[in-house]
C-alpha cells in the first residue's frame, strides 16, 4: 500500500523525470494561470541543473566555472543514479535566461524536498529551508509543502540559481533501500498565483483527506457496532479494523500537509508505509467471512507475514523486494479468492468482487507507474482528461464501502421480504390456529364438566389416602423417635462419662434421628472402659445393630467378667455372630442366612491402679477393629494400628491383639469412627481425611476438652457447610 498513497499524493502534485537539453534555461513567461487544481502551473525548472558532490560557499557565485560539472536531476532518485553521485551534501546549480518583462519583478519561487536546502540567487542567500549540514546530527530537514516564496531577478537577462542542499538521514536510507525521491524541484511562477494556488490546492487536498478520513472512521465505527449488535456475524469486525486502518493513511497524508518540519514529516511517512500490514490481513478475513463464514488458515499466514514485514520497517531492515513480494501476492491472493468464490457462486461475491478488484488493479498499476516515473500525474478537473482521472480516483477508493454498502442493503432488503413473507405466513396460522383455538375451547369446555365431576370424586379418594398416610408416617415417625428414646438409653449418661473420665468430650453427631456409631463407657471393680465403635449402616437399621453390639459388650465384660480388650473384642465377636443367625435351620440354610453385619469399634481399658495421681505411669490396654487409636504425648500424635478385621461375618477370622502402653498424667486420648474424616465439603467438595483430622487435633490438644469439642463441632460444619452429612459422626477425648 506505500506505493498506492504515493500515487494518491502525485495526484495533488506532479512528477517530471529529468530530460539534459541546453545548458541555459530559458524563462521567458510564467505559464497558464494558477488553479486550485494546477498549482504548479508555471516555469518547472526540471532541467539544466550542475550538480557538484561537496561543500564550497564560492559555487554559489555566478562568475564560478561549472564547465566540469556534471547534469544531475536534483530529484536525486538514487535507484537512477550512478552510485556515489550524491554523499549527504552537495550543490546545485541553473543558469538562466530570463526575458526582460520578468526583471526587476517579485515572482513565486515553490520548491518541494526531502531534505534542507539553502537558495542562492545570483551569489546571494534569498532563503533557507531547515538547517543544511554534512553532520545528521545538525542537519534539520524541512519541506515547504509547495509555499511559494518571493524572488527579483535584477538587470541583465543572465542569472544563476545555486542551491545547497544535504539530505543525510534519506540519503543514507535510500542508498540502503534503494528506492525514492530524496532530492529536491523547483517552479517560477506569478507570486500571487503561486499563493492562490497554494491556498486553493491546499484547501482541495485537506478537504478531500479529511473527508476520506472522517468517512471511514466513521463507518468503521457503525460496523463496529452492528459486530457488537450481532457478534455471529465477524465480518463486521474485520471490515470495522480494514476502515480504520484505511482512514487512518489520510489522516497521516493531513499531517504531513500540514506540517512542516522533515523529523515529523518522515515519521509519518514511515507510519503510513506499516499502516497496510494492520488492514490488509483484515480486508481477506472479511473476504473469507463474507463468502464461507469462517476464516481459512491463509488469513493467520498473511497476518504472520505483515506482522513480519512491520517489525523489519520499524526495525530499518529491509529484504529486497520482500514487502513489495508480499503486496503483490496478497493481491493476487484477494484476486484468487474472488474468483473462487464467483465459480461457487458466493453470495455477493460478484458485486464485492468488482469493488476489491477494481481498486487493487487501479492503485496498483497507477502506483507501480508512478514509483517508477513513467507517467505525470498532474490532475486538472478542467481538462478531460483530468475530469476522467478524477472520477477514478473517487470511485477506485470508495469502491469497496459503496460495494460493502450495496451488499449489506441487498441483504436487509432480502432480509426484509422474507420476514414480510414470514409475517403472511404467520398471519395465516394465526387464523387458522383462532379456529382450532375455538374447537378447543368448546371440547375443553365440555371435558371440564366430566372433568370437575371426576376430580370431586378423586379428591375424596385422595383425602382419604392422604389421611391413612399421614396415619401411617406418624406411627413410622412414632416408631423412629421411640427408637431413639431406646438408643438413648442405652448410651452412658453424661454422670457415668464425668465419673470416670472428669476431663473428657464426645462429640456424636448421627447422620438420622438414629445413629449407627454409638459410644460405651464401663467400670467393673475400679477399671475403665471407653470405647467409640460404628456400626453396619445408619438410621434404623445401624441403631438397630448398634444395641445388639453394645448389649454384646456389656455381656463381655459384667457376664464373662473379661477385662483384657483383645479378648473382650474376640467375645464380642462371637457373641454378635450367635445373635445374628438362624438357629432353627439346617446348615445350608444357616449360611445363606447369617447377617454380616457388625461393627469397627476402638476399645481402650484402664486398669484401677492406674490413676497416675503420683506421678507413676498410667498403663493402658487397647484393642481395635478397623478403627485405630490415637494419643498426644509430649505434643506428637502417636498411632495404634487396629486388627483389619470388623466384629461380625469375617473370612479368616484372627483373634484381637491386645496393645499395652504407658502414659504420663495429662496425655490425651482419641477414639473415633470414620465419619468425620469421610465426611465431603470445603471449597473443591472433596473428603476432610485422617490427615487433616489428625493436624486439627493436634492444634488443639491444649484446650480444655469442652473448647476441643466446641472447636471440633465448628470446623465439622464449616467443613460440610452446605453438603449432606454423609454418614454419623463420633469422636472422643480423654485426658488422663
Amino acid at each position: 500500500m506505500k506505493i498506492t498513497f504515493a500515487f494518491i499524493i502525485s495526484f495533488f502534485s506532479y512528477s517530471h523525470f529529468f530530460s539534459q537539453s541546453d545548458s541555459v534555461f530559458k524563462l521567458d513567461n510564467l505559464g497558464e494561470k494558477i488553479s486550485g487544481a494546477n498549482h504548479e502551473a508555471g516555469k518547472k525548472l526540471n532541467h539544466c541543473w550542475k550538480f557538484h558532490s561537496g561543500d564550497n560557499i564560492k559555487w554559489a557565485m555566478p562568475d564560478y566555472n561549472d564547465k566540469d560539472w556534471k547534469y544531475v536531476n536534483p530529484a536525486l532518485r538514487l535507484n537512477d543514479l550512478p552510485k556515489g553521485t550524491f554523499n549527504k551534501i552537495g550543490w546545485f546549480r541553473i543558469h538562466l535566461e530570463v526575458d526582460s518583462a520578468l526583471l526587476h519583478k517579485a515572482v513565486g519561487l515553490i520548491i518541494n524536498q526531502a531534505g534542507a536546502s539553502e537558495i542562492y540567487l545570483d551569489g546571494n542567500l534569498v532563503d533557507s529551508f531547515g538547517t543544511v549540514s554534512a553532520n545528521g546530527k545538525i542537519e534539520k530537514t524541512m519541506n515547504p509543502q509547495s509555499i511559494p516564496f518571493p524572488i527579483i531577478f535584477g538587470d541583465g537577462k543572465s542569472h544563476l540559481l545555486a542551491v545547497r542542499y544535504s539530505n543525510v538521514k534519506s540519503s543514507l536510507e535510500s542508498i540502503h533501500k534503494g528506492k525514492g525521491e530524496n532530492g529536491f524541484n523547483i517552479s517560477v511562477g506569478d507570486l500571487t498565483e503561486s499563493y492562490i494556488g497554494k491556498y486553493i490546492s491546499t484547501s482541495i487536498i485537506l478537504f478531500m483527506f479529511t473527508f476520506y478520513f472522517a468517512f471511514f472512521l466513521a463507518l468503521g465505527f457503525i460496523h463496529l457496532a452492528l459486530f457488537f449488535f450481532y457478534k455471529a456475524n465477524k465480518a463486521n469486525l474485520f471490515y470495522s479494523i480494514f476502515s480504520v486502518g484505511f482512514g487512518t493513511t489520510f489522516l497521516t497524508l493531513i499531517v504531513q500537509i500540514t506540517f512542516l518540519d522533515g523529523e515529523t514529516i518522515t515519521f509519518y511517512q514511515k507510519l503510513l508505509s506499516c499502516l497496510h500490514n494492520f488492514y490488509a490481513p483484515a480486508l481477506i478475513a472479511m473476504l473469507h467471512f463474507i463468502f464461507y463464514k469462517k476464516l481459512h488458515k491463509l488469513v493467520y499466514i498473511w497476518t504472520f507475514l505483515f506482522l513480519f514485514d512491520f517489525i523489519f520497517n520499524a526495525l530499518d531492515m529491509e529484504i529486497p523486494y520482500f514487502g513489495v513480494s508480499i503486496l503483490l501476492l496478497f493481491f493476487v491472493d484477494v484476486i484468487r479468492l474472488i474468483i473462487t468464490a464467483l465459480i461457487k457462486k458466493r453470495d455477493g461475491a460478484l458485486l464485492i468482487g468488482i469493488g476489491v478488484t477494481f481498486t487493487i488493479v487501479f492503485f496498483t498499476t497507477a502506483g507501480v507507474l508512478v514509483n517508477m516515473g513513467n507517467v505525470n500525474m498532474a490532475l486538472d478537473p478542467t481538462k478531460l482528461s483530468g475530469l476522467i482521472l478524477s472520477i477514478l480516483i473517487i470511485y477506485s477508493t470508495l469502491s469497496i464501502p459503496l460495494s460493502m454498502s450495496i451488499h449489506l442493503a441487498r441483504e436487509f432488503a432480502r432480509t426484509s421480504k422474507n420476514l414480510e413473507k414470514k409475517l403472511v405466513e404467520v398471519e395465516d396460522l394465526s387464523i387458522k390456529n383462532i379456529e382450532h383455538e375455538k374447537e378447543k375451547q368448546q371440547i375443553l369446555a365440555d371435558q371440564n364438566i366430566t372433568l370437575e365431576k371426576q376430580v370431586i370424586e378423586r379428591t375424596h379418594e385422595v383425602v382419604e389416602q392422604k389421611k391413612v398416610i399421614e396415619e401411617k408416617n406418624k406411627d413410622i415417625t412414632d416408631s423412629i423417635a421411640y427408637a431413639k428414646r431406646i438408643q438413648d438409653a442405652t448410651l452412658p449418661s453424661k454422670e457415668l462419662k464425668y465419673k470416670l473420665f472428669p476431663e473428657a468430650f464426645v462429640l456424636f453427631k448421627p447422620k438420622d434421628v438414629v445413629s449407627g456409631d454409638f459410644y460405651w463407657f464401663m467400670e467393673i471393680k475400679g477399671t475403665r472402659f471407653i470405647a467409640a465403635a460404628d456400626c453396619t449402616g445408619h438410621g434404623v437399621p445401624g441403631a438397630l445393630v448398634s444395641v445388639v453390639c453394645s448389649n454384646a459388650l456389656n455381656r463381655a465384660v459384667k457376664e464373662f467378667k473379661i477385662t483384657e480388650p483383645g479378648k473382650i473384642l474376640d467375645k464380642v465377636r462371637e457373641l454378635v455372630l450367635e445373635t445374628f443367625s438362624s438357629e432353627h435351620a439346617d446348615e445350608k440354610e444357616k449360611n445363606s442366612s447369617t447377617v454380616k453385619d457388625g461393627m469397627d469399634i476402638s476399645l481402650c481399658c484402664l486398669p484401677p491402679a492406674s490413676r497416675g495421681d503420683n506421678g507413676e505411669k498410667i498403663t493402658l490396654s487397647w484393642a481395635g477393629a478397623n478403627n485405630p487409636f490415637w494419643y498426644v504425648q509430649q505434643n506428637e500424635i502417636k498411632e495404634i494400628t487396629a486388627n483389619k478385621q470388623s466384629i461380625g461375618k469375617t473370612d479368616n477370622p484372627l483373634p484381637f491383639t491386645t496393645h499395652t502402653l504407658e502414659l504420663n498424667k495429662g496425655d490425651i486420648l482419641y477414639l473415633f469412627t470414620d465419619g468425620y474424616a469421610d465426611q465431603f465439603g470445603g471449597p473443591k467438595g472433596k473428603k476432610f481425611k485422617y490427615k487433616q483430622l489428625e493436624d486439627t487435633l493436634l492444634a488443639i490438644n491444649k484446650l480444655s476438652m469442652p473448647e476441643q469439642e466446641k472447636v471440633l463441632d465448628k470446623k465439622f460444619e464449616d467443613w460440610k457447610s452446605n453438603l449432606s452429612q454423609v454418614d454419623d459422626v463420633l469422636v472422643i477425648g480423654v485426658k488422663v
